[in-house]
């Protein structure tokens, strides 16, 4: 099971219970809703675009869609001494692509990483597969006058 994202980053987190604190960024692909302030690629992107240096403004593009094996490679070259507090998994909502968080969560708590989840929370059942690895969620929930 491969997954598909947008961008690999490190920066503040902007908003939740967090903000403020350093976290890497997991930006995945897809959503099921469309609010009207979004700011991610609702479709696949053929490549991710990962931040080459933290703070440096510099991106290089990696192919998709991504392993869980090659995602936690990818996570560990930009953060390798672990200054995250937390990977902060958002999107699109990542809990669209629940199998492949169930293989790669694993694999960062295995690396000793934080897990934040930020979801819309209208999908429990894909939350349910995954919840065992989460640290934090931030949950936003839609309302109808924002998602049309």
């Amino acid at each position: 099971m491969n997954a598909w994202l947008s961008e690999i980053f490190i920066a503040a987190q902007g908003e939740g219970p967090l903000v403020g604190e350093r976290h890497l960024f997991l930006r995945f692909c897809g959503c099921h809703r469309q609010c009207a302030y979004c700011d991610t690629p609702l479709e696949r992107v053929d490549a991710v675009r990962i931040e080459s240096e933290p703070g440096s403004g510099r991106f290089e593009r990696v192919p998709n869609p991504l392993s869980p094996e090659r995602l936690a490679e990818l996570v560990q070259r930009l953060d390798p001494e672990k200054n995250c507090r937390h990977v902060s998994v958002t999107g699109g909502e990542p809990l669209l692509q629940a199998e492949f968080l169930a293989s790669f969560f694993p694999l960062l708590k295995r690396d000793g990483r934080r897990i934040y989840l930020e979801t819309a929370g209208d999908l429990p059942e894909a939350f349910r597969q995954v919840a065992q690895w989460v640290d934090v969620v931030a949950m936003d929930v839609k309302l109808p006058s924002v998602t049309g």
